[in-house]
């Protein structure tokens, strides 16, 4: 079926047995039930548990293997008036992470203040500064705590214990071949983690911290206070939502809904969110997020921390309205960087690689990440973006979904200064001279390994419904399946041999496309966004197969279904 976006559509195998099952035995929607079946839940039991988030299902944080020896030494630390710095990282998670640390050891007896640390993009860079450890030994402080960070520093935390620092190592990245050598490593990633769920974010493992504290009575903070700032990491790191993840970020949507912190409070004011309209992933990924990562990507992350922990109305909106600035400054040179690099493949015959691997002096390396993300979204290639500084290249690497780019760095990894990270977003350093040895072997790996590019775009659909299919209460329903994000997308479906109804038009000042399909008795309103230009290629009466997203809009009190389109083909 070839369709607008070239994407292919790939259907969820359906069972309407077990569906109709599941529907019975839970007495809910077959609409929902149909999805749930299609998305492999195997029983009401584990339907039921889907739909019922609870946090009493959370894993016990001492399953960590390194998680008794972190609380003892811990404890030893407050009752010894030992100094306690946490050392985070520059992104939304890392910023997170130490926030909240220095939450809950607000709620020791001895430690309302320890000290924090985070590194600078453009200074220090990813992961354990020695820095840090060089401000730790002149304070006299004796224990580090790394959140976001740290499973792969060998030579620094060697280095702390050289210089009698203990390090206590949480971290969610995969490991290299050798563990540093701390007091304790708490990695879900780690094959001697002992943790029976892998895919949290370094916030979520600085939960697992305090609520381990809780559980010693080390702090006094109720630590379900912690989950807004779970959820901004968690989201934010486009870790999977399910399992765990799924039942911190359903619970913390609720806490930023409430939230008492001022200066979340402050910034989703200056995001336009009404928290009272409820909060939704959508708004941490598109509004809240980039916000606090502007910080790091153009400044110093230590202005996010700073909002996040301050008490002050005053200073929270002066941070609030530096972190728009920077936004805005960080969309602008990001859709200029894109357009260059688009011209600098075009220019020097690379199109037809397997993969991009380009690299350039000058170009901002607070922005290569997103620009890279937002090339794999154009392009449906792993991109690989980097920025080079005399005789040194730092990169950031997005792969399309089915394509593990860490994995693949480290089949290059005998030419990298370094590299880590996740399954689809990794950063990298390489020495200036071998970006065109990089190029060359990664994209022969990819045509290698990847010969029918089984990553290129897939549109997954969940079920191919009709128009009396749909109803409120069908789509009402499937709410209950979020909150909706990186391993749990909100549900698609696709409706076949419809046509376009004579109400097309482009809103948004252009940007967007708006209609509806009929199959003549039954009227869907459809909007297509960032889909204007192609309001010339419809035309009233056409006969298509669409696919989107069902919605429930809301004007003016009054409730009507509206697919978010995201593909569509044309019959005949």
């Amino acid at each position: 079926m070839g369709t607008l976006t070239g994407q292919r559509w790939r259907y969820h195998e359906e069972n309407p047995e077990f569906a109709v099952h599941i529907s019975e035995k839970l007495d809910i929607h077959p609409v929902l039930a149909r999805i749930m079946v299609g998305r492999s839940v195997a029983s009401a039991e584990e339907a039921y548990d889907l739909l019922h988030p609870t946090l009493r299902n959370l894993h016990d944080p001492f399953l960590f293997s390194g998680m008794e020896e972190a609380v003892k030494r811990i404890e030893k630390a407050l009752s010894c008036g030992e100094g306690i710095t946490v050392h985070g990282d520059y992104d939304v998670d890392g910023i997170s992470s130490t926030a909240l640390l220095v939450n809950a050891f607000k709620g020791s007896k001895t430690h309302d203040e320890i000290g924090y640390f985070l590194p600078s993009r453009f200074e220090e860079g990813y992961g354990l500064s020695m820095t840090c450890l060089e401000d730790m030994k002149d304070r006299g402080d004796t224990l580090l705590i790394t959140v976001d960070c740290g499973i792969k520093a060998i030579e620094e935390v060697k280095k702390a214990r050289e210089i009698g620092i203990d390090v206590i190592v949480t971290d969610h990245h995969e490991p290299g071949p050798q563990i540093p050598d701390a007091l304790s490593v708490i990695d879900p990633k780690w094959k001697g983690s002992g943790y029976p769920f892998r895919e949290l974010a370094g916030v979520g493992v600085a939960f697992k911290l305090a609520t381990a504290l809780r559980m010693r009575e080390l702090t006094d903070l109720d630590v379900r206070g912690l989950l807004d700032l779970v959820a901004l990491g968690t989201v934010s790191d486009l870790v999977p939502l399910v399992g765990e993840n799924r039942v911190l970020v359903h619970f913390g949507l609720e806490q930023i809904g409430s939230t008492s912190r001022i200066g979340l409070s402050s910034l989703m004011a200056g995001s336009g969110i009404d928290p009272r309209n409820g909060v939704r992933t959508s708004d941490i990924a598109f509004k809240i997020g980039p916000r606090l990562n502007s910080a790091g990507r153009l400044s110093h992350p230590g202005m996010a921390l700073d909002l996040m922990l301050t008490s002050d109305r005053f200073d929270a909106e002066l941070f609030t309205r530096e972190l728009n600035t920077l936004n805005f400054k960080r969309q602008a040179i990001g859709k200029r960087l894109v357009s260059e690099i688009l011209e600098e493949i075009e220019g020097s015959g690379l199109g037809g690689d397997p993969a991009i691997v380009v690299g350039k002096e000058g170009w901002n390396p607070g922005v290569i990440g997103v620009s890279a993300a937002k090339l794999v979204e154009i392009t449906g290639k792993p991109s690989i973006i980097l920025s080079i500084d005399g005789d040194t290249a730092r990169g950031s690497a997005r792969a399309p979904r089915g394509f593990n780019i860490t994995e693949m760095l480290g089949l290059v990894s005998d030419i990298l200064k370094e590299h880590g990270g996740h399954e689809r977003a990794a950063g990298l350093t390489i020495s200036s001279e071998l970006v065109p040895e990089l190029r060359r072997r990664f994209c022969g790996l990819v045509d290698e390994l990847y010969p029918d590019r089984t990553f290129e775009p897939v549109i997954d659909i969940d079920l191919d419904l009709t128009l009396s299919e749909l109803d409120l209460s069908a789509i009402s329903a499937l709410d209950l399946l979020g909150p909706f994000g990186m391993g749990n997308p909100q549900p698609v479906i696709s409706i076949r041999d419809v046509s376009i109804g004579y109400d097309i038009s482009s809103v948004g000042e252009g940007k967007h496309l708006k209609f509806s399909v009929t199959d003549q008795e039954l009227t869907l309103g459809c909007i297509w966004f960032n889909m204007g230009e192609h309001s010339g290629e419809l035309a009233p009466g056409t006969m298509v197969s669409i696919a989107g997203m069902p919605e429930v809009h809301s004007w003016r009190g009054d409730k009507e279904l509206q697919l978010r389109v995201i593909d569509l083909s044309l019959i005949g």
